[in-house]
């Protein structure tokens, strides 16, 4: 997003996570057509992104917002000012609903919404989803082309991708890239995932999408690297999608609470354990009172599975709590010894009594 006066990107200085635990506080798209793209000589890649950006630009808009910032003088009473910013979104439903990011639209007074064709509909954000920086906005318009949200799961670093949005207020926008990783964490956004890309990503491109070679949005733009150049980050669009199920119903997203801090099972931590390496995520430590110390959980415990899910790395635990609600329940396969068994839990909500993830 770009705000007049200041000409900053929002940029992240924060750093990349190590291998630390995770304290678990947490917590719909169709099928698309795939695009036939030329194949280029060295056979690789596409001659040419023409098709792919002809049929995914109309569904890119540019949002404008006003907002009033509360301004405190050294002399006089405090006031407020009048600024400017903008920003991109994409439709996901031809009934008018508009996707970008919650820093987009956030204190926003008023929201303008344009269109690649020209027009211009006055944007009223139903609901946003702050944790994840994601806002759900609605026009007065129907027959939207919409773009569709692939499965982020199977996105691959390397990956061909193009970011679409309105960079510095320039409307139709198209870059391109790769996927340069996946499940980029970050100590201060409740270690949620994100795409890194190299597509060229600037200020006013937040909320546009990064698609797919074959049409489909597998990521929202959302910040760049503050200092470093080619390195921007995008919210799975598996991220996207529990987010917007919820904003719909609700206006808002409530975050199930497991209780638990978790650790990948290096063969360090398996040999300190005496478990076997290469199967689980480790509970390094349980909440007092938390719904995973009702079940029964305890420091040391190997999760096998969530919900018949293998798991491998606590990110998936993370994803598979983002899809449920407080007060619903979850199954556990735990490995404790010797022995394995499987655990219900009921979530509880996240709140003041939930853990606070490390940094």
């Amino acid at each position: 997003m770009i705000l007049s006066g200041s000409g900053s990107a929002r940029t992240s200085g924060r750093r990349l996570a190590g291998s630390l635990p995770i304290a678990i506080g947490l917590a719909v798209a169709i099928s698309a057509p795939a695009i036939a793209l030329p194949v280029s000589v060295v056979g690789w890649g596409p001659q040419s992104f023409a098709e792919l950006a002809r049929r995914t630009s109309p569904s890119v808009v540019n949002i404008s917002v006003v907002r009033e910032v509360a301004e405190v003088p050294l002399f006089g009473p405090p006031g407020y000012y009048v600024q400017k910013g903008i920003g991109s979104g994409f439709v996901i439903d031809p009934a008018g609903l508009i996707l970008t990011n919650d820093h987009v639209v956030e204190g926003k007074k008023v929201v303008t919404v344009t269109f690649p064709d020209g027009r211009r509909m006055r944007g009223k954000v139903l609901g946003f989803d702050s944790t994840v920086d994601v806002a759900l906005v609605k026009v007065p318009a129907t027959h939207l082309p919409a773009l569709r949200l692939a499965d982020s799961n199977t996105a691959q670093a390397g990956d061909l991708v193009l970011a679409f949005g309105s960079p510095l207020g320039l409307q139709r926008t198209v870059t391109a890239g790769i996927l340069s990783a996946v499940n980029r964490e970050f100590s201060q956004s409740e270690h949620q995932s994100y795409l890194q890309t190299d597509a060229a990503i600037n200020p006013g491109n937040s909320g546009g999408p990064l698609v797919l070679l074959n049409g489909l949005v597998v990521g929202m733009n959302t910040f760049i690297a503050r200092g470093a150049q080619g390195i921007g980050f995008a919210i799975p669009s598996n991220t996207l999608r529990s987010s917007i199920a919820q904003i719909r119903l609700h206006g808002t997203v409530a975050r199930p609470w497991l209780g638990v801090t978790v650790a990948k099972l290096t063969p360090e931590l398996a040999r300190y354990l005496g478990v076997r390496v290469g199967k689980g995520i480790v509970v390094v430590q349980v909440s007092s009172g938390s719904p995973a110390a009702h079940a029964g959980l305890v420091a040391g415990d190997i999760l096998l599975s969530v919900d018949g899910l293998a798991l491998s790395s606590p990110e998936q635990l993370v994803a598979a709590l983002h899809r449920k609600w407080p007060g619903q329940s979850i199954r556990l396969r735990v490995e404790r010894g010797r022995f394995e068994r499987t655990l219900a839990v009921r979530l509880g909500a996240a709140g003041p009594s939930a853990p606070s993830l490390p940094e």
